[in-house]
Protein backbone atom coordinates (compact mmCIF):
# COMPACT_ATOMS: atom_id res chain seq x y z
CA UNK A 1 0.00 0.00 0.00
CA UNK A 2 1.11 3.63 -0.44
CA UNK A 3 3.02 4.93 2.58
CA UNK A 4 0.59 7.84 3.04
CA UNK A 5 -2.38 5.47 3.18
CA UNK A 6 -0.61 3.28 5.76
CA UNK A 7 -0.05 6.35 7.96
CA UNK A 8 -3.68 7.41 7.64
CA UNK A 9 -4.88 3.96 8.64
CA UNK A 10 -2.54 3.95 11.65
CA UNK A 11 -3.78 7.21 13.16
CA UNK A 12 -7.40 6.34 12.34
CA UNK A 13 -7.00 3.05 14.19
CA UNK A 14 -5.41 4.81 17.18
CA UNK A 15 -8.53 6.89 17.87
CA UNK A 16 -11.16 4.37 16.76
CA UNK A 17 -11.67 2.85 20.22
CA UNK A 18 -12.35 6.15 21.95
CA UNK A 19 -14.53 7.47 19.13
CA UNK A 20 -16.40 4.20 18.89
CA UNK A 21 -17.37 4.26 22.57
CA UNK A 22 -18.08 8.00 22.67
CA UNK A 23 -20.00 8.33 19.42
CA UNK A 24 -21.43 4.78 19.67
CA UNK A 25 -20.55 4.07 16.06
CA UNK A 26 -22.94 6.71 14.71
CA UNK A 27 -21.85 7.08 11.06
CA UNK A 28 -23.09 10.67 10.75
CA UNK A 29 -21.15 11.83 13.83
CA UNK A 30 -18.03 9.95 12.76
CA UNK A 31 -18.17 11.55 9.30
CA UNK A 32 -18.66 14.99 10.86
CA UNK A 33 -15.66 14.43 13.14
CA UNK A 34 -13.42 13.44 10.23
CA UNK A 35 -14.59 16.35 8.10
CA UNK A 36 -13.88 18.75 10.97
CA UNK A 37 -10.46 17.19 11.50
CA UNK A 38 -9.44 17.56 7.85
CA UNK A 39 -10.85 21.10 7.66
CA UNK A 40 -8.71 22.21 10.62
CA UNK A 41 -5.64 20.48 9.21
CA UNK A 42 -6.03 22.19 5.83
CA UNK A 43 -6.74 25.54 7.46
CA UNK A 44 -3.51 25.31 9.46
CA UNK A 45 -1.57 24.27 6.35
CA UNK A 46 -2.80 27.33 4.44
CA UNK A 47 -1.39 29.50 7.24
CA UNK A 48 1.97 27.79 7.16
CA UNK A 49 1.35 25.82 10.38
CA UNK A 50 2.31 22.16 10.34
CA UNK A 51 0.03 19.92 12.41
CA UNK A 52 0.40 16.17 12.70
CA UNK A 53 -2.95 14.55 12.02
CA UNK A 54 -2.60 11.90 14.77
CA UNK A 55 -1.92 14.58 17.41
CA UNK A 56 -4.78 16.80 16.22
CA UNK A 57 -7.12 13.82 16.08
CA UNK A 58 -6.23 12.76 19.62
CA UNK A 59 -6.91 16.25 20.99
CA UNK A 60 -10.17 16.51 19.07
CA UNK A 61 -11.27 13.11 20.40
CA UNK A 62 -10.96 14.45 23.95
CA UNK A 63 -12.67 17.72 23.05
CA UNK A 64 -15.53 15.90 21.31
CA UNK A 65 -16.40 13.69 24.27
CA UNK A 66 -15.12 15.24 27.51
CA UNK A 67 -15.15 19.03 27.31
CA UNK A 68 -14.33 19.75 30.97
CA UNK A 69 -11.26 17.49 30.84
CA UNK A 70 -10.19 19.14 27.58
CA UNK A 71 -10.67 22.51 29.30
CA UNK A 72 -8.39 21.41 32.16
CA UNK A 73 -5.69 20.39 29.69
CA UNK A 74 -5.93 23.75 27.95
CA UNK A 75 -5.73 25.60 31.29
CA UNK A 76 -2.43 23.80 31.97
CA UNK A 77 -1.20 24.75 28.52
CA UNK A 78 -1.83 28.44 29.26
CA UNK A 79 0.89 28.35 31.92
CA UNK A 80 3.38 26.25 29.92
CA UNK A 81 5.81 27.79 27.39
CA UNK A 82 6.01 24.49 25.49
CA UNK A 83 5.11 20.86 26.30
CA UNK A 84 2.71 20.57 29.26
CA UNK A 85 4.44 19.24 32.45
CA UNK A 86 1.12 18.07 33.92
CA UNK A 87 0.40 16.03 30.80
CA UNK A 88 3.82 14.40 31.00
CA UNK A 89 3.10 13.53 34.65
CA UNK A 90 -0.32 12.14 33.73
CA UNK A 91 1.21 9.94 31.02
CA UNK A 92 3.76 8.62 33.54
CA UNK A 93 0.92 7.70 35.90
CA UNK A 94 -0.73 5.73 33.10
CA UNK A 95 2.42 4.13 31.69
CA UNK A 96 1.72 0.58 30.46
CA UNK A 97 2.92 -2.31 32.62
CA UNK A 98 6.53 -3.40 32.18
CA UNK A 99 5.50 -6.86 31.02
CA UNK A 100 3.56 -5.24 28.16
CA UNK A 101 6.95 -4.55 26.60
CA UNK A 102 8.02 -8.17 27.07
CA UNK A 103 9.61 -7.76 30.51
CA UNK A 104 8.91 -10.01 33.45
CA UNK A 105 7.97 -7.64 36.32
CA UNK A 106 9.23 -10.14 38.90
CA UNK A 107 12.52 -10.76 37.15
CA UNK A 108 15.76 -9.38 38.54
CA UNK A 109 18.59 -8.58 36.16
CA UNK A 110 22.16 -9.69 36.79
CA UNK A 111 24.68 -6.86 36.74
CA UNK A 112 27.74 -8.94 37.54
CA UNK A 113 29.40 -11.07 40.21
CA UNK A 114 29.91 -9.64 43.68
CA UNK A 115 31.79 -10.85 46.72
CA UNK A 116 31.55 -14.52 47.62
CA UNK A 117 30.63 -15.45 44.06
CA UNK A 118 27.14 -14.01 44.50
CA UNK A 119 25.65 -12.14 41.60
CA UNK A 120 24.82 -8.49 42.11
CA UNK A 121 21.09 -8.27 41.55
CA UNK A 122 19.52 -5.10 40.20
CA UNK A 123 15.77 -4.99 40.88
CA UNK A 124 13.62 -4.12 37.94
CA UNK A 125 11.18 -1.21 38.02
CA UNK A 126 8.64 -1.54 40.82
CA UNK A 127 4.97 -1.78 39.99
CA UNK A 128 2.04 -0.04 41.58
CA UNK A 129 -0.93 -2.04 42.97
CA UNK A 130 -2.83 -1.21 39.75
CA UNK A 131 -0.21 -3.05 37.70
CA UNK A 132 1.48 0.02 36.26
CA UNK A 133 5.21 0.39 36.12
CA UNK A 134 6.77 2.67 38.73
CA UNK A 135 10.29 3.88 38.90
CA UNK A 136 12.23 3.55 42.11
CA UNK A 137 11.03 6.04 44.72
CA UNK A 138 14.14 8.22 44.45
CA UNK A 139 13.51 8.75 40.73
CA UNK A 140 9.72 9.04 40.85
CA UNK A 141 8.72 12.69 40.36
CA UNK A 142 6.14 14.09 42.72
CA UNK A 143 2.79 14.28 40.95
CA UNK A 144 0.20 16.82 42.04
CA UNK A 145 -3.04 15.42 43.41
CA UNK A 146 -5.00 17.36 40.80
CA UNK A 147 -3.06 15.67 38.00
CA UNK A 148 -3.43 12.25 39.63
CA UNK A 149 -7.20 12.71 39.93
CA UNK A 150 -7.48 13.83 36.31
CA UNK A 151 -5.34 10.98 35.02
CA UNK A 152 -7.19 8.48 37.21
CA UNK A 153 -10.51 8.86 35.38
CA UNK A 154 -11.20 5.76 33.31
CA UNK A 155 -11.86 7.68 30.07
CA UNK A 156 -8.72 9.80 30.57
CA UNK A 157 -6.68 6.66 31.21
CA UNK A 158 -7.90 5.23 27.89
CA UNK A 159 -7.21 8.53 26.12
CA UNK A 160 -3.69 8.93 27.55
CA UNK A 161 -2.72 5.47 26.30
CA UNK A 162 -3.72 6.26 22.74
CA UNK A 163 -0.90 6.86 20.27
CA UNK A 164 0.87 9.17 19.92
CA UNK A 165 2.18 10.18 23.37
CA UNK A 166 2.01 13.95 23.82
CA UNK A 167 4.45 14.63 26.66
CA UNK A 168 7.17 16.07 24.42
CA UNK A 169 4.93 17.91 21.96
CA UNK A 170 4.23 21.64 22.10
CA UNK A 171 0.45 21.64 21.78
CA UNK A 172 -0.05 25.40 21.56
CA UNK A 173 -0.58 25.48 17.77
CA UNK A 174 -2.92 22.48 18.03
CA UNK A 175 -5.15 24.24 20.56
CA UNK A 176 -5.47 27.13 18.13
CA UNK A 177 -7.29 24.78 15.74
CA UNK A 178 -8.91 22.46 18.29
CA UNK A 179 -10.83 24.42 20.90
CA UNK A 180 -14.37 24.75 19.60
CA UNK A 181 -15.98 24.27 23.02
CA UNK A 182 -13.55 26.08 25.33
CA UNK A 183 -15.16 28.61 27.65
CA UNK A 184 -12.08 30.83 27.92
CA UNK A 185 -12.77 34.27 26.56
CA UNK A 186 -11.03 37.55 25.86
CA UNK A 187 -10.56 38.49 29.53
CA UNK A 188 -8.65 35.26 30.15
CA UNK A 189 -6.28 35.65 27.22
CA UNK A 190 -5.42 39.19 28.36
CA UNK A 191 -4.14 37.97 31.74
CA UNK A 192 -0.37 37.73 32.27
CA UNK A 193 0.94 34.15 32.69
CA UNK A 194 1.15 34.28 36.51
CA UNK A 195 -2.51 35.29 36.77
CA UNK A 196 -3.53 32.66 34.21
CA UNK A 197 -1.79 30.08 36.38
CA UNK A 198 -3.71 31.26 39.46
CA UNK A 199 -6.95 31.22 37.46
CA UNK A 200 -6.27 27.60 36.58
CA UNK A 201 -5.41 26.66 40.17
CA UNK A 202 -8.47 28.31 41.68
CA UNK A 203 -10.68 26.08 39.54
CA UNK A 204 -9.01 22.89 40.70
CA UNK A 205 -11.20 19.91 41.57
CA UNK A 206 -8.98 19.40 44.64
CA UNK A 207 -10.42 21.49 47.49
CA UNK A 208 -7.04 22.11 49.15
CA UNK A 209 -5.45 23.39 45.95
CA UNK A 210 -8.47 25.57 45.22
CA UNK A 211 -8.47 27.16 48.67
CA UNK A 212 -4.73 27.73 48.53
CA UNK A 213 -5.17 29.59 45.26
CA UNK A 214 -7.99 31.66 46.80
CA UNK A 215 -5.58 32.66 49.56
CA UNK A 216 -2.94 33.71 47.03
CA UNK A 217 -5.46 35.73 45.03
CA UNK A 218 -6.66 37.49 48.18
CA UNK A 219 -3.12 38.84 48.72
CA UNK A 220 -2.73 40.19 45.17
CA UNK A 221 -2.78 43.93 44.49
CA UNK A 222 -6.39 45.07 44.06
CA UNK A 223 -5.95 45.73 40.33
CA UNK A 224 -4.55 42.28 39.57
CA UNK A 225 -7.21 40.62 41.68
CA UNK A 226 -10.06 42.38 39.90
CA UNK A 227 -8.59 41.52 36.48
CA UNK A 228 -8.49 37.87 37.51
CA UNK A 229 -12.05 38.03 38.85
CA UNK A 230 -13.19 39.57 35.57
CA UNK A 231 -11.81 36.55 33.72
CA UNK A 232 -13.31 34.14 36.27
CA UNK A 233 -16.82 35.59 36.07
CA UNK A 234 -16.62 35.61 32.27
CA UNK A 235 -16.06 31.86 32.41
CA UNK A 236 -18.81 31.53 35.02
CA UNK A 237 -21.38 33.34 32.87
CA UNK A 238 -20.50 31.24 29.83
CA UNK A 239 -20.93 28.00 31.74
CA UNK A 240 -22.44 27.94 35.24
CA UNK A 241 -21.81 24.23 35.82
CA UNK A 242 -18.04 24.63 35.40
CA UNK A 243 -15.49 24.68 38.28
CA UNK A 244 -15.65 28.50 38.01
CA UNK A 245 -18.91 28.46 40.02
CA UNK A 246 -17.38 27.07 43.21
CA UNK A 247 -14.18 29.04 42.65
CA UNK A 248 -16.06 32.34 42.38
CA UNK A 249 -18.04 31.78 45.60
CA UNK A 250 -15.00 30.64 47.58
CA UNK A 251 -12.98 33.59 46.32
CA UNK A 252 -15.75 36.04 47.23
CA UNK A 253 -15.73 34.55 50.73
CA UNK A 254 -12.01 35.27 51.09
CA UNK A 255 -11.74 38.64 49.30
CA UNK A 256 -14.52 41.16 50.17
CA UNK A 257 -13.85 43.37 47.13
CA UNK A 258 -14.78 40.49 44.82
CA UNK A 259 -18.24 39.93 46.35
CA UNK A 260 -20.05 42.44 44.15
CA UNK A 261 -18.66 41.37 40.74
CA UNK A 262 -19.23 37.69 41.60
CA UNK A 263 -22.83 38.27 42.72
CA UNK A 264 -23.55 40.46 39.71
CA UNK A 265 -22.29 37.68 37.45
CA UNK A 266 -24.47 35.12 39.23
CA UNK A 267 -27.48 37.42 38.83
CA UNK A 268 -27.02 37.21 35.05
CA UNK A 269 -27.35 33.42 35.06
CA UNK A 270 -30.89 31.98 34.79
CA UNK A 271 -31.82 30.28 38.10
CA UNK A 272 -32.59 27.06 36.24
CA UNK A 273 -28.91 26.89 35.18
CA UNK A 274 -27.51 27.29 38.71
CA UNK A 275 -25.90 24.05 40.03
CA UNK A 276 -28.08 23.56 43.11
CA UNK A 277 -25.61 21.22 44.85
CA UNK A 278 -23.10 24.09 45.08
CA UNK A 279 -25.48 27.04 45.53
CA UNK A 280 -25.45 26.71 49.33
CA UNK A 281 -21.92 28.14 49.40
CA UNK A 282 -23.47 31.56 48.75
CA UNK A 283 -24.85 31.51 52.31
CA UNK A 284 -21.28 32.02 53.57
CA UNK A 285 -21.11 35.45 51.97
CA UNK A 286 -21.88 38.52 54.12
CA UNK A 287 -25.67 38.82 54.26
CA UNK A 288 -25.54 42.57 54.91
CA UNK A 289 -23.99 43.14 51.48
CA UNK A 290 -26.72 44.45 49.12
CA UNK A 291 -25.37 42.37 46.20
CA UNK A 292 -25.53 39.19 48.28
CA UNK A 293 -29.02 40.01 49.57
CA UNK A 294 -30.29 40.58 46.02
CA UNK A 295 -28.79 37.31 44.81
CA UNK A 296 -30.24 35.25 47.65
CA UNK A 297 -33.64 36.89 47.21
CA UNK A 298 -33.60 36.02 43.50
CA UNK A 299 -32.77 32.40 44.24
CA UNK A 300 -35.28 32.17 47.09
CA UNK A 301 -38.10 33.36 44.83
CA UNK A 302 -37.03 31.07 42.01
CA UNK A 303 -39.10 28.17 40.75
CA UNK A 304 -35.95 26.22 39.82
CA UNK A 305 -36.19 22.81 41.55
CA UNK A 306 -34.33 22.85 44.89
CA UNK A 307 -32.79 26.29 44.49
CA UNK A 308 -35.13 28.15 46.89
CA UNK A 309 -34.31 25.68 49.67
Amino acid sequence: MPVELVRDLEWAASISEVLGSGLRGNPRQLKRFLNNLLLKHRSAKRRGVTLQLPVLAKLMALEEQHVSDFQRLYAWQLTAPGPIPELAAAESVNAPPADAAGEDPDEEHTAGSGEGGQSDRVPSARRSPGGRTRRPTDDQPEIAEEVRNWAGKSHITAWLRLDPPLREIDLRPYFTYSRDRLTLGVAVTRLPPRLQELLSKVQSEVAGARRGACGEIATLPAGDRLHLVEALVEMLIRRADSPAFVAALELAERAPDTVRPVCEALMRIPPAAIPVHHAGKAARLPGDNPAVASLLERWENSTAPGLAT
